[in-house]
C-alpha cells in the first residue's frame, strides 16, 4: 500500500495510510486530528472524540512521530477528502492486485493482527484499538497460534 502511494506521488496518502496502520485509528478519527492532539514531547497522540465516545491516547511509533513532526505544521491531514482518498485507494487495490476485501478499515485490522501475532495481550490490543468490549477484540485471538503452547509453558514454570 505504502509503496504504491509513494510510486504514484501521493505522499499525503502514503503518510495517512502509514499513520492508520501504526495507530489503529479509524479513518475519520485520523482526519479529525488537530495539531493540539499531537504531543511530540510525550510521544503520543490524544484522541478526544472516538467512535465509542471515550478519549484515548496512542503512543507514536518512530514512523508516526516523523510524519507528525512534519505534518503538524501543514494541518496534519485536513486537506484529505474522503472521496479523493477512496478513488486513490481503489486504484491502489487494483494496481497492487489485492482483492476487493481490502477496504478502508484494513489498516486498522492490520494493526490488530500485528499486535496479536507479536503476542501482545488482548487487553492491550483492546486499549490500542479503543474497543469498549473485549468481545470485539477477541475476533483477532485466532491469529496468535502460539497462545496454547505459551499457556502450557506457563503452567510448567
Amino acid at each position: 500500500m505504502l509503496g504504491y502511494f509513494e510510486w504514484s506521488g501521493e505522499h499525503t496518502y502514503r503518510d495517512l495510510t502509514a499513520c492508520l496502520v501504526d495507530t489503529a485509528f479509524r479513518f475519520d478519527e485520523m482526519l479529525s486530528l488537530q495539531s493540539s492532539n499531537i504531543d511530540l514531547n510525550g510521544n503520543k497522540i490524544h484522541l478526544y472524540d472516538s467512535k465509542n465516545g471515550k478519549p484515548r491516547f496512542v503512543p507514536m511509533t518512530k514512523r508516526v512521530r516523523e510524519i507528525m513532526s512534519i505534518r503538524k505544521a501543514l494541518g496534519l491531514f485536513s486537506s484529505v477528502k474522503y472521496l479523493s482518498y477512496m478513488d486513490s485507494w481503489k486504484r491502489m487495490i487494483k494496481h497492487v492486485g489485492f482483492d476487493e476485501d481490502v477496504v478502508l478499515h484494513t489498516p486498522r485490522h492490520t494493526t490488530a493482527s500485528h499486535l496479536v501475532q507479536a503476542g501482545i495481550h488482548l487487553q492491550v490490543v483492546k486499549e490500542v484499538l479503543g474497543h469498549t468490549s473485549i468481545q470485539t477484540t477477541l475476533r483477532y485471538a485466532h491469529l496468535a497460534p502460539s497462545n496454547i503452547e505459551t499457556g502450557i509453558e506457563a503452567l510448567e514454570a
